[in-house]
């Protein structure tokens, strides 16, 4: 018969936690308590195994947070049950003076609403658009968490450049347009190509693809989304059971002020947001609009796209295997 870990034993093994991936950021103890707002005394203990008991629930959730770790999974480590809600991690954080933002979900919530979308093994289609270069070490971090999920066979993702292809870039008038088309771009094409790489089953590889408009689009234009440092993720699930794809528009959100990524709910929207869910559906129904010749056009049965220009419309299906 398996035995509860002693609280000496979660202890330690939290401790050990949280000192390895502190010096895997780089970061020392001191530097931590500055971006977790947990007392530095506070951290030399837990770190030192010094008056062992069960660390608060507050402290647990603020350096997980600050981290860059999912704070369900550190709350679970530390030895806390597994009621906790998106909304009192939320409320942690606001209190602490660590986000102020209404809608955030670590980016952990992401990949798990991914895997409860696939569980009934019906095709699932996402389309993440580029519009930044992303500060955050997207590409490690999105290959390392998707890959699995890649490898069901059922989950078909597109990585979508806005801009429209530039031939002869250093010759373009406009180089601030010219700079950002080629870092979002490049961002795109070493994403696409790091997940491919972690897909374990070379099958299901062909199962993400990178688009960018057409080099003769130039006024094709993404719809708007009030925030520069905004990717939108719109999501097209299948089911046996509905006769039509669900659509559900989300995002990854970056904060200037701590290079932070979140995922955020557009539409259906939070709880709270009931009073907006008109603007925010004609939100949703702009991006479906904009991203219908890739996400319709994937072909599930047949292994994602087809690299054929009447199908794809205002879309070029990149290769990926060459420089850019």
């Amino acid at each position: 018969m398996a035995h509860s870990k002693t609280l000496g034993q979660t202890y330690r093994e939290f401790s050990a936690l949280l000192r390895s991936t502190r010096e895997k950021k780089g970061w020392s103890q001191l530097e931590l308590a500055k971006h977790s707002h947990v007392a530095l005394r506070t951290i030399v203990n837990v770190e030192s195994v010094k008056n062992v008991r069960k660390i608060r629930f507050d402290v647990v959730v603020r350096l997980a947070h600050s981290l860059d770790q999912s704070p369900h999974q550190w709350l679970k480590s530390a030895g806390h049950g597994d009621n906790i809600s998106n909304d009192m991690i939320g409320e942690v954080l606001k209190k602490s003076g660590v986000s102020d933002f209404y809608g955030q979900e670590e980016p952990m919530q992401f990949f798990q609403c991914l895997e409860s979308r696939l569980r009934n093994a019906a095709p699932v289609v996402v389309c993440i658009v580029y519009r930044t270069f992303s500060n955050f070490n997207h590409q490690a971090f999105l290959a390392k968490h998707i890959a699995p999920l890649m490898d069901t066979g059922n989950l078909f993702l597109a990585l979508v450049c806005p801009y429209p292809k530039i031939t002869d870039i250093d010759r373009v008038k406009k180089q601030t347009l010219s700079r950002i088309y080629f870092q979002v771009r490049s961002e795109v094409i070493g994403t696409t190509k790091e997940i491919k790489a972690a897909v374990t089953n070379p099958k299901f590889r062909s199962h993400v693809a990178a688009f960018s408009p057409k080099e003769k689009c130039e006024n094709v234009v993404p719809p708007p989304m009030g925030l520069s440092e905004f990717r939108p993720i719109l999501i097209q699930s299948h089911s046996q059971a509905a006769k039509a794809p669900v659509y559900e528009l989300s995002g990854w959100l970056t904060f200037l002020h701590d290079q932070k990524e979140r995922w955020v709910h557009v539409y259906p929207v939070p709880e709270k947001m009931r009073q907006y869910e008109d603007l925010f559906l004609k939100m949703c129904a702009a991006w479906k609009e904009y991203l219908s010749e890739i996400s319709n056009h994937c072909d599930c049965k047949a292994g994602g796209w087809k690299k054929a220009d009447a199908d794809l419309g205002i879309w070029d299906l990149a290769n990926v295997d060459m420089q850019v």
